[in-house]
């Protein structure tokens, strides 16, 4: 779980992977410790052989220890972690409101279907999992008092993107248009909406509860200044 040689700039990816390594160091888990928790966790799991059950451990110890991950494979991690609920908070500065949303992970279809090897079933939760974030950004936009026409904030981005001479991108409008018209959307478009309305350096957290009450949180401030939408 080493951090060298990580980017600089605080990618959707990099924040989130920072979130994960945070919580596991400040926990004292180690690579091997967290491997024995996603072994438990896969067990209950009935994938009726080892080799399925080999096979979750190695893809999503992959995807888990990178540098930059999704919200799926973030949420995954917090299931083996044995969180029940996670709250994610974000302020926009110092002496804005503290917005959060509350993640229920108790569900058991939501385990069986992450690992389940179906496609179709893995695509419906991640549906799922990115109308939590939309109604998270829906909430920081109206606690902040942001203007909620989407397209206002694309054009005001775009104005001040095209004073840049190194502006080229065209399709970015629509592009952006296209994506926040979902009522479900990934990491990466929630950071590049943060990004789009200049919230560039907020200060973004979780708290992790398990079931028996026990709760830690995780936060701290990222850069958004330079992010490339």
């Amino acid at each position: 779980m080493s951090t060298d040689n990580q980017p600089v700039t605080d990618t959707p990816g990099v924040i989130l992977a920072k979130i994960l390594k945070t919580i596991l160091y400040q926990l004292g888990v180690n690579v091997e410790r967290y491997q024995y928790f996603m072994f438990n966790f896969i067990k209950q799991l009935d994938l009726n052989s080892n080799y399925k059950i080999s096979s979750v451990i190695n893809n999503v110890s992959k995807e888990v220890f990178n540098a930059s991950i999704s919200w799926k494979v973030f949420i995954k991690a917090m299931l083996f972690l044995g969180t029940s609920r996670l709250v994610i908070f974000l302020r926009v500065s110092e002496d804005g409101p503290m917005v959060q949303h509350e993640v229920d992970l108790t569900d058991r279809n939501l385990a069986s279907n992450l690992f389940c090897f179906s496609n179709k079933e893995e695509a419906k939760e991640e549906v799922q999992l990115g109308r939590h974030l939309k109604e998270f950004l829906d909430a920081i936009i109206v606690e902040n008092s942001l203007t909620s026409v989407y397209s206002e904030a694309i054009d005001n981005y775009i104005s001040q993107l095209k004073q840049d001479q190194r502006y080229r991108n065209k399709s970015l409008k629509g592009n952006l248009a296209k994506e926040l018209k979902l009522n479900n959307i990934s990491w990466k478009v929630f950071i590049k909406t943060l990004a789009i309305y200049r919230i560039v350096n907020p200060t973004i957290g979780v708290t992790i509860h398990d079931r028996n009450g026990k709760h830690h949180t995780v936060s701290f401030n990222v850069n958004l200044d330079d992010l490339v939408v």
